[in-house]
């Protein structure tokens, strides 16, 4: 089975030797025409044994751990509380490999752990993308995205102006950021968490709110060097690799220059739909 795969204008190919089942999410992104290259290629095995993993260790964490060879990265992932991994992801000279145990065969509906499984965002950062934690509308041809830790209200406030501005919901968890021809826009991403709504759909970024429940609807622009900061914490990175993170604080330094970022302590109701256009259609 073979599955040409592109999101935004970045393109992959996953090569497997069983037929992966796919959800109506990750589909929308698969691409009729093969490209003449891709940015990167994949070979998919299930296996009755999971290879050892070679290389120095350079992060332990709960659900992975990270080592470090002269070709890149080995990565073995565990499930939630489970000792043995169930998947190792491979980066060689030419391509890269992920070896899944056959014995966890039946959990391969989980798009999400496919998704995770290729490293993407070391994909996307080569090509000055980054994934954001984030509900993504698009009102007018202009992209809105709202972040914030998980449960502040990101879906919520998407919904609200879905419902009462016309605005058109992209994807309710991630959003793809990326800096392309002179212009920064946001893309659809093939996961959606619980939202369980994702297109594959782009626009120029307006401009991003950091959210917080409130009690009254107050929008505040946020300095640069704290616009930083509060977007990286909801940006996916490679902490344990200091090159990744410094491409993503450049990006995010480059994108808070040119994009206005609020923080927007707000309520669920209608009115902190009005609230925030009323604002951003005087600001930008």
């Amino acid at each position: 089975m073979i599955k040409n795969i592109k999101v935004a204008d970045i393109t992959f190919q996953i090569r497997s030797d069983i037929d992966l089942i796919w959800n109506e999410y990750i589909s929308q992104f698969f691409m009729s025409d093969k490209p003449d290259t891709f940015d990167a290629c994949y070979d998919f095995y299930l296996v009755p044994e999971l290879p050892k993993p070679t290389g120095d260790i350079i992060y332990h964490g709960q659900d992975q751990i990270i080592y470090r060879h002269e070709s890149g990265e080995d990565r073995q992932h565990f499930f939630w509380m489970h000792d043995e991994p169930h998947m190792l992801y491979r980066e060689t000279s030419k391509l890269k490999e992920i070896f899944y145990y056959k014995k966890y065969e039946h959990t391969l509906t989980n798009q999400y752990m496919i998704f995770n499984a290729l490293a993407a965002e070391k994909l996307f950062l080569k090509k000055n993308a980054m994934i954001l934690h984030s509900s993504f509308i698009i009102k007018d041809g202009k992209a809105i995205l709202f972040t914030a830790p998980s449960g502040t209200g990101k879906s919520t406030q998407a919904e609200l102006w879905k419902k009462y501005a016309d605005a058109e919901i992209i994807n309710g968890d991630r959003s793809l950021i990326q800096y392309r021809n002179g212009q920064w826009l946001a893309c659809g991403m093939p996961i959606c968490g619980s939202s369980k709504i994702c297109l594959n759909k782009e626009a120029p970024i307006s401009s991003i709110i950091y959210l917080e429940q409130g009690k009254d609807n107050l929008l505040t622009p946020i300095l640069p060097a704290q616009a930083v900061r509060l977007l990286m914490s909801e940006t996916t990175i490679n902490f344990w690799n200091q090159h990744f993170v410094d491409q993503v604080i450049q990006l995010w330094s480059n994108f808070v220059s040119q994009i206005p970022v609020y923080h927007y302590s707000c309520t669920k109701e209608p009115d902190a739909v009005t609230t925030l256009s009323n604002v951003l259609r005087s600001e930008l």
